[in-house]
């Protein structure tokens, strides 16, 4: 049991081990043609995180929302 403990604490938050690894890479997709129109690395974010920011740059390039997917790993 202690070694499960010693375990579990020294386990990295989601966070840190995006910081650890470098981030959370997203690629968008034209829901149109399904060509990838955009890539972007968001050091420090979770991939929730990082989706949102990558949607928010979608926005202020002009694309509409809905006519895109974003997909983070």
């Amino acid at each position: 049991m202690k070694l499960m403990k010693d375990f579990a604490a020294q386990q990295l938050s989601k966070k840190r081990m995006n910081e650890v690894k470098g981030g959370t890479t997203c690629r968008a997709y034209s829901k149109a043609s399904g060509q990838e129109i955009a890539r972007g690395n968001f050091p420090g974010q979770t991939t929730a995180g990082a989706t949102v920011k990558m949607e928010i740059e979608l926005n202020r390039a002009g694309w509409k929302q809905g006519s895109y997917t974003v997909s983070c790993a």
